[in-house]
């Protein structure tokens, strides 16, 4: 029993990392498109459809099909320096939350 319940603790502990991997990911996706705004914005403005803009951003930036998903579905309210920095401190949280459970 005892086995188990570690054993149990030690998968929890592995599905928050692959989580927070996750969410890291996500947040320098997130970050990539607003640094490279104007690119990003002259890209969706181009595309015909939402289709043709997603496969745009993935060679644009390098991503795959969720990260353009997660460009896509920014508001504009993120644009601002403030808003920005939210964004950068969200993420850098992320990695401390990611680094404490190395520990």
């Amino acid at each position: 029993m005892r086995f188990r319940r570690k054993k149990d603790q030690a998968q929890e502990r592995e599905d928050q990392k692959k989580s927070l991997d996750e969410a890291i990911i996500m947040a320098d996706v997130r970050l990539l498109g607003v640094s490279r705004r104007s690119e990003v914005l002259t890209v969706i403005e181009t595309a015909e459809d939402l289709d043709e803009a997603r496969e745009k951003l993935q060679a644009l930036l390098g991503i795959d099909w969720v990260g353009a998903t997660a460009i896509l579905d920014l508001q504009f309210r993120r644009l601002p320096a403030r808003e920005r920095e939210k964004l950068l401190d969200h993420r850098d949280e992320l990695v401390r939350e990611r680094r404490n459970l190395d520990e």
